[in-house]
């Protein structure tokens, strides 16, 4: 079926989902099912563009449009577990949501959870997985090659740099490391060599310093770990994972963070294992989240495995309250959004 035929479908089914009061009616159903959202990068409307590194990110004006859909529905607060208030996370820890989403939040009165990687705050100036994706996004024109994993990247244009993503997932997928990729990266095109807007690299880019964090948490919001690497936990020797959770415990004994909430990268079932999860628990975290809001199976969602739900970049606001209300999450599953117990 074609996109333009799905999006139709999509269209009709949201405005019917309203028009008929379904939509309310999961509004209703849901009522005691904790809702937390989770977003990345909060960009100026004159920079968003089709990049692959701002797939999981959204335009300024459409994250206030989702603010102003939400302050009609919920309060907003800091409670993962209090059902009558709907919670705000961020991921990673770039400047945007410093001087962007925090500010904003700020603006509306409200306070989220800012999970933020512990070796941006000394050790990195950009994660890897963001380095792969900022190379396919803004590097030359040209065929790159590299013999030791049969790779060739063929970059021509915007459709071209998504098909070679879908390499560079091949080999993530089949476990190489994203700081070997990088390596790949760097020796086909130097990364030093990319130039873009540096304002724009700035806030996409650039992680939130200490005393930016300190601001943010002056105002009520929690800045929480999302893992030391922001490599796949789940991927990692234990010996590996040992060092890299124990690293976020010592930021939060040093008041760095103040929640005890733990964050993990990416967050889907095969991202974290059972290992993963006993690993932060035992690290004096008090419970952690995971991604994508999904059906699971041979697992449950829990206390170290608290589910978040996204909403799409859209302007739409019947299709903010289909997903927001858990009508969509319904015709998907076939059962009411999870219990965040």
């Amino acid at each position: 079926m074609g996109s333009r035929i799905k999006n139709i479908i999509k269209y009709i089914t949201i405005k019917t989902s309203k028009v008929t009061g379904v939509t309310n009616l999961f509004y209703k159903l849901n009522k005691d099912r904790k809702i937390i959202l989770a977003y990345h990068n909060v960009i100026p409307d004159k920079y968003f563009n089709d990049y692959i590194h701002l797939d999981y990110s959204i335009r300024e004006s459409q994250f206030r449009k989702h603010l102003d859909v939400i302050k009609r529905r919920f309060n907003v607060g800091v409670d993962l577990y209090n059902t009558k208030e709907i919670t705000i996370t961020f991921d990673d820890g770039y400047k945007n949501q410093y001087s962007i989403a925090s500010k904003i939040l700020d603006e509306y009165n409200m306070n989220g959870y800012f999970f933020y990687v512990a070796d941006l705050l000394e050790e990195k100036d950009i994660l890897s997985i963001d380095k792969i994706q900022y190379w396919l996004d803004h590097v030359c024109p040209g065929k790159y090659e590299n013999k030791k994993y049969n790779l060739v990247l063929d970059i021509e244009d915007t459709t071209s740099r998504r098909n070679q993503w879908i390499k560079i997932q091949t080999l993530i997928d089949n476990k190489v490391s994203f700081d070997e990729i990088c390596d790949i990266l760097n020796d086909m095109y130097r990364f030093e060599d990319i130039n873009i807007n540096k304002k724009f690299y700035d806030l996409r880019f650039t992680p939130i310093k200490k005393y930016e964090l300190n601001d943010m948490k002056e105002n009520g919001h929690k800045i929480g770990a999302h893992s030391s690497s922001h490599n796949i936990l789940s991927n990692m020797k234990k010996d590996d994972l040992n060092k890299d959770i124990d690293k976020c415990k010592d930021l939060l004994n040093k008041g760095i963070y103040n929640t005890k909430t733990f964050c993990y990268p990416f967050g889907g079932v095969e991202d974290v294992s059972e290992e993963v999860m006993n690993t932060v628990k035992e690290k004096g975290f008090s419970n952690a989240m995971s991604f994508m809001n999904t059906k699971l199976n041979n697992r449950e969602y829990g206390q170290f495995f608290m589910p978040r739900m996204t909403l799409p970049n859209t302007y739409d606001e019947d299709y903010i309250d289909f997903i927001l209300s858990g009508t969509y999450y319904f015709l998907r599953n076939r059962r009411l959004l999870p219990k965040n117990e």
